[in-house]
């Protein structure tokens, strides 16, 4: 609408925000999903890192008692 308007200003201003929402489109198409993927892999990633260390820890310690009942 902005961009038919019968004042230079509206239309520049019409223009410019039309060029911004398309590129706004095009920028949330072509880079939000792959960078979404990446962000999703590298949290889950992390997050089995850390239930691996919890379960590596849990291991040492069962060990730990078994060893000290052991030797009672």
């Amino acid at each position: 609408m902005l961009a038919a308007s019968p004042l230079a200003a509206s239309q520049q201003f019409g223009i410019t925000a039309a060029i911004t929402i398309a590129y706004s489109l095009v920028v949330s198409i072509l880079l939000v999903p792959p960078a979404m993927t990446v962000w999703g892999a590298y949290q889950n990633m992390r997050l089995r890192s850390m239930v691996k260390r919890q379960w590596d820890e849990l291991d040492l310690a069962i060990e730990d008692i078994h060893r000290r009942h052991g030797e009672e």
